[in-house]
């Protein structure tokens, strides 16, 4: 065995905590988290910028590159482990609530019934959240296979892929608050997710080709401006532009949200005799100034918050900034790869995957 091989094995030589991976078409997020008597730390956190293009909607352009830049990172962090977590963005992912007498023999029928896509051409997992029901989540073969190229090729060790309404849900949601149906509203740049949770896990899911790139993209056009100032021009001023009712534009633009919200609450309160009034918001656009104020006025009856991380997080010794709800998806991964009893809770689309 070379010195460097040995030096290699010194360096990574724990499986736990793993390192969450959140990857997106513009960045990377790394968090390890740390174990204490109290809340869980932040060990180790790294955000790398990614030049555009290589990654574009979730599709990997160049593997190898990405893979340098991946491997780099371990390398520079001080980062204890080479084991990994990575979550799916819910666009790229199929899921269903499934009742059955006897889900052993029946889901796969069921859920190859319903869901619009080969279950053969997919990788996917479930959860019973009751004897007779679960929750069951669906991946493509060729979506998960990039990323699982890009990690053997970055010498790093890819134990579960997830999906991000779950990591959000581990971030934002207390066990305490579970006793109560919860929506979480992602908002982010081209995708809207809603999510129902409650005591028994995953109620509901749906996903909105919508978010702040679409916002940007109405000022621009409204006030003849590039997309770039138009995205300064946001960040800046929030839905308080001069010359611009961008209140009533994202008004409009999130009615189906609104919609759908109060859908999905009257079906848990048909079904279960309970209404869901609790919404947290988060994802990058729920930063935008005055948009928390658009939720509530068109959602009256509701309790809406924006996520709050520290719920989960001891913050005292590490912050991640003013902007840290944006770490709320690679915190729940983070989270579930504390110990080998968390890795084993929840959906993991590669459980059964043999290379």
């Amino acid at each position: 065995m070379g010195i460097f091989q040995k030096l290699g094995e010194c360096f990574f030589s724990h499986k736990f905590p793993m390192v969450g991976v959140d990857i997106s078409d513009t960045s990377i997020e790394l968090i390890q988290l740390q174990a204490s008597l109290g809340k869980p730390k932040i060990k180790v956190n790294s955000r790398l910028e990614l030049e555009p293009g290589l990654i574009i909607n979730g599709r990997i352009s160049d593997a190898g590159n990405l893979a340098v830049i991946l491997k780099a990172a371990f390398k520079k962090e001080t980062f204890k482990s080479n084991y990994c977590l990575l979550s799916l963005p819910d666009k790229e992912t199929y899921f269903l609530s499934i009742k059955a007498k006897d889900l052993d023999t029946e889901i796969y029928s069921q859920a190859q019934e319903n869901l619009p896509i080969d279950l053969q051409q997919c990788y996917y997992d479930y959860i019973k959240t009751s004897n007779e029901s679960a929750f069951f989540a669906a991946a493509p073969k060729q979506i998960i296979k990039q990323y699982l190229d890009v990690f053997k090729l970055a010498e790093l060790n890819l134990q579960v892929v997830d999906f991000e309404s779950a990591c959000l849900a581990r971030t934002l949601i207390t066990l305490e608050e579970m006793k109560e149906p919860t929506f979480i509203i992602d908002l982010g740049a081209k995708s809207t997710d809603i999510i129902l949770v409650d005591w028994q896990g995953f109620n509901d899911q749906i996903n909105f080709a919508l978010g702040g790139y679409f916002i940007s993209q109405k000022i621009a056009d409204n006030l003849r401006q590039d997309f770039d100032q138009a995205e300064k021009i946001k960040l800046e001023k929030g839905i308080k532009i001069q010359g611009l009712d961008l209140e009533a534009i994202i008004t409009e633009m999130y009615q189906p949200v609104f919609a759908e919200i109060n859908k999905m609450s009257s079906k848990y309160e048909t079904e279960k005799n309970i209404k869901p009034i609790k919404i947290i918001l988060a994802g990058g656009t729920c930063l935008l100034k005055g948009l928390v104020d658009i939720f509530k006025k068109n959602l009256p009856g509701y309790d809406i918050n924006l996520g709050n991380l520290e719920k989960k997080i001891d913050f005292k010794d590490k912050s991640l900034g003013k902007e840290q709800i944006l770490y709320a998806n690679v915190i729940g991964l983070a989270l579930r790869g504390i110990n080998d009893k968390s890795l084993n809770q929840g959906i993991n689309l590669i459980k059964n995957f043999s290379a």
